[in-house]
């Protein structure tokens, strides 16, 4: 989209436009959707629509892949409405078929009008005269999308406000970032393997365990991981997957277990996929259709990979709650109470720590972990210090997510509150209590650094100190969405003029919002000294001059691009996590 305000426009990416249904058709208002796909058999539309998926993988700025795909629609179209989608074409620079969010609407509509396929058809491509009602399918839920987008406003005058461009950012970015790219599986199964080491030594976890292995009926954690893995590494050569229990026996069968992802065709709650919000959630964890005895379908890869930690801690949850397990002699309140003992007691002393140990160990010149200042008695500690020279990198971790309710919303404000309320908040909150969470946590530890010389018995050269960066780093990927970089600068600025800090001639930088997958990624990088991360944090600050981008994005841009993954790097990572495993 063109932008008035040239400053603005010379900073922002090109954005890539949906062709929608009632840009082709225009009845949009009058149509019922199931009657384009009437009498389809349902795994022929999936088989197409998981094609055409799978073509970009997710990423959005493939152009040429998303122009390929419309011009093949096009043959399907009658003369008027294939003219009005070339014109469309050649109006928009980046002119967009197929993403996260129409392929999985699509998975909702057809799922909802389930047509069976029938065994003697061997074909499972659709017919010549279903093609047009596939598509218009696909256009239909291009435009519920587009319509979702509608209480933005309008694009000239967001342009004149980088802050309204950072709210239209997030609400366009939010409910899809973590579907734009395929999702890696080194770092997932990083995550997995720690919490799951953490389990078997914690005292309370380790009673959990065996309720979790039942409910996924596996034997321990290792079966566990390593049966979505096989399935993984068998999808990168086919959406099809072949399961044999003769040729990879197991103790368990792997029907038993892969049973739990797949969609039950017979379930009545399938009727109401299209309709119900909670559409969404069934998907994730049913992202499996069986064709036949052995063969399945993978609707989409990346919910796969998010079995193995993301998606895997919900169903850990869920688990611990059907079976009103106890923490403290108490039961959970709900998943948030969950989620704030597994922070504490896990992500961040189990993962966080260890993971900065693996980069920066004898490469900077002093690391405190947040443990080691509570251990002291300090109140408003950081969760990791770290000093290399005169730069100080002050670490908080935020053990958050934000769920469909607040990714779908249509209210920015509503979006915006929840998301500094996680990882960027001084004040009374949305429920009327007082919090300081992630960047105002942070502020307040540099003021006590700074002005009231609480840290210096723990770093004697804290006097040289002339440079401090703020690392907000979150667990969950949609912190990193478009846009919400700039929010949170915004907050960390106003909390800055609210309680009147002082930093004197310290330079303070804006707060940088990293989630841990990303670090996972660099750690290597890092800790063979390839990169530095003065030098990353600097680059970034000083590119990102809107505020807008994320800072995954950059490092995906700009530092991983074209790095190739070495088996010494793997080794890295993952040899001392299996050690007696």
């Amino acid at each position: 989209m063109k932008l008035n305000n040239n400053t603005l426009s010379s900073a922002l990416p090109d954005i890539q436009v949906a062709i929608s249904y009632d840009v082709l058709y225009g009845d949009y208002d009058k149509v019922n959707p199931f009657t384009f796909i009437k009498g389809i058999p349902t795994i022929a539309i999936l088989n197409f629509v998981v094609e055409l998926q799978n073509k970009v993988l997710y990423a959005l700025s493939d152009t040429p892949t998303q122009k390929q795909m419309i011009k093949e629609m096009c043959p399907w179209l009658n003369d008027k409405v294939r003219y009005k989608a070339w014109q469309f074409q050649k109006k928009h620079k980046m002119p967009l078929l197929m993403f996260s969010e129409t392929s999985f609407l699509m998975f909702r509509l057809t799922l909802s009008n389930y047509v069976p396929f029938e065994s003697d058809d061997e074909e499972l491509d659709l017919c010549q005269d279903e093609m047009e009602g596939v598509y218009k399918a696909i256009l239909y839920c291009n435009q519920i999308w587009t319509d979702h987008q509608s209480h933005i406003n309008n694009i000239h005058r967001i342009a004149r406000d980088s802050m309204s461009l950072a709210k239209f950012s997030v609400s366009l970015d939010l409910p899809i970032v973590e579907f734009k790219f395929y999702k890696d599986f080194r770092t997932q199964l990083y995550k997995a393997v720690q919490f799951f080491k953490f389990c078997e030594n914690d005292p309370t976890f380790s009673t959990y365990l065996p309720y979790f292995y039942k409910d996924c009926k596996v034997l321990n954690w290792k079966e566990y991981l390593l049966q979505l893995f096989n399935f993984f590494y068998a999808s990168l050569k086919n959406k099809y997957i072949s399961l044999d229990d003769h040729r990879n026996p197991l103790p368990t069968s792997l029907h038993d277990f892969f049973g739990q992802f797949t969609i039950d065709t017979n379930d009545k709650y399938l009727k109401n996929l299209w309709d119900d919000n909670q559409g969404m959630k069934y998907i994730r964890d049913h992202f499996l259709l069986r064709v036949s005895d052995k063969i399945y379908l993978l609707l989409n890869a990346n919910l796969l990979v998010d079995k193995i930690y993301q998606g895997m801690m919900f169903d850990f949850w869920k688990c611990v709650k059907n079976n009103q397990l106890l923490t403290n002699g108490k039961q959970y309140t709900d998943y948030k109470h969950f989620s704030s003992i597994v922070g504490e007691n896990f992500s961040e002393p189990k993962m966080l720590y260890p993971l900065l140990h693996k980069c920066f160990d004898n490469k900077v010149d002093v690391m405190h972990e947040g443990n080691f200042f509570r251990a002291k008695g300090m109140k408003g500690e950081p969760d990791f210090y770290m000093r290399e020279g005169n730069s100080l990198f002050l670490f908080e971790h935020k053990d958050s997510t934000l769920g469909d309710p607040i990714k779908l919303s249509k209210d920015v404000e509503y979006i915006k509150q929840q998301v500094l309320e996680r990882i960027c908040y001084d004040g009374i909150d949305s429920s009327g209590k007082y919090k300081r969470k992630g960047g105002g946590q942070l502020l307040f530890t540099i003021n006590e650094l700074l002005n009231n010389h609480i840290f210096d018995q723990y770093d004697h050269n804290i006097t040289n100190i002339q440079y401090i960066f703020p690392i907000i780093v979150t667990t969950d990927s949609a912190f990193s969405s478009l846009g919400i970089s700039a929010l949170v600068i915004e907050a960390f600025n106003n909390i800055i003029k609210e309680r009147d800090y002082k930093f004197g001639a310290v330079s303070v930088y804006d707060p940088v919002v990293v989630d841990i997958d990303t670090l996972i990624k660099l750690c290597y990088l890092l800790s063979v000294k390839k990169i530095n991360l003065k030098e990353v944090m600097l680059n970034y600050l000083s590119t990102n001059t809107t505020k807008i981008c994320p800072f995954s994005t950059f490092v995906r841009d700009n530092i991983l691009k074209n790095h190739i993954i070495s088996e010494e790097e793997n080794k890295f990572l993952f040899d001392e996590l299996f050690e007696n495993s």
